[in-house]
């Protein structure tokens, strides 16, 4: 009796196999949902990290909330906010190096003439 109801509880698992990616999407949609909430009414190291959490693919959203806390009155939340404009920019252009080297080979590239 136990080793049917086993199988039959292992059998239906299979049958509602959910995809990896789809998990995986689903809790990265909401872990930044969760961050874009802290960052639109968090306190101010709250909002810092959620920036940070977010990264430079959010940089239109959390680059204006994190200059806000460039002229803040503690000296901590000013250090955190632009460590984490910094960290963005960085970020930021190296995927942009990234995304637009040339495509060819070296070998079809022309060659520069000798004199």
């Amino acid at each position: 009796m136990l080793v049917r109801s086993l199988l039959a509880s292992c059998l239906s698992l299979c049958a509602h196999h959910v995809d990896a990616g789809d998990f995986a999407e689903k809790f990265l949609a909401k872990q930044n949902k969760s961050a874009l909430r802290d960052l639109e009414r968090g306190a101010p190291a709250a909002q810092i990290d959620a920036a940070t959490q977010l990264g430079p693919d959010f940089a239109a959203q959390t680059a204006p909330v994190l200059a806000k806390h460039l002229t803040n009155s503690d000296a901590v939340v000013r250090r955190l906010a632009a460590e984490a404009l910094w960290q963005q920019a960085t970020q930021n252009r190296t995927r942009s190096r990234r995304r637009y080297r040339p495509c060819v080979p070296r070998s079809t590239m022309p060659m520069p003439q000798s004199r």
